[in-house]
């Protein structure tokens, strides 16, 4: 009885061991896919460039050139200079131009999240998201931009990983 007792307690342990490290494999193989929040949206609190008013897009749906709008960029990164990490966001605020000429409405806002590898990979794992209703936004409903039909054009002419920014 005892024997029986050691040999099931064996093969328990044994069972034990190769199933956990099977499954903390699949973990590891399994990418995290960065959603966009309203939660990581308002993360993005470090302004990389306000009052941009160059660029050959104006970034609001129509095919103004850039000085026709006032652009505001953001980021939860500590580093733009450094390689984008998963979970990283970027967001573009653009404001229509008031009679004056100066920054008018917010019009809409824009937001690139970067992802693991494998999601995205042909976009530089970046997620590209619009918000027509800029930051008064129901998140729950926000979709990704085809990056392909709207924003990799741009954004991937020898540029580096997918970022750039125009001087005011």
């Amino acid at each position: 009885m005892k024997r029986f007792n050691y040999l099931l307690s064996i093969f328990a342990i044994s069972f034990l061991l190769v199933f956990t490290s099977c499954s903390e494999d699949d973990d590891k193989d399994t990418a995290i896919e960065y959603k966009l929040t309203e939660a990581l949206f308002s993360s993005a609190t470090n302004p990389i460039q306000t009052n941009i008013n160059t660029g050959a897009m104006a970034h609001n749906n129509t095919s103004e050139s850039g000085t026709m709008t006032f652009r505001d960029v953001y980021t939860n990164m500590s580093d733009v200079s450094g390689t984008a990490k998963p979970g990283d966001i970027i967001t573009k605020y653009v404001y229509g131009k008031d009679s004056l000429g100066s920054k008018g409405a917010l019009q809409m806002a824009f937001a690139m999240v970067k992802q693991e590898s494998g999601n995205g990979d042909d976009d530089g794992n970046w997620y590209w998201y619009m918000l027509p209703n800029g930051n008064d936004t129901d998140f729950s409903t926000v979709a990704k931009v085809d990056p392909q039909s709207n924003c990799s054009g741009c954004h991937s002419g020898g540029l580096s990983d997918y970022r750039f920014v125009f001087g005011s």
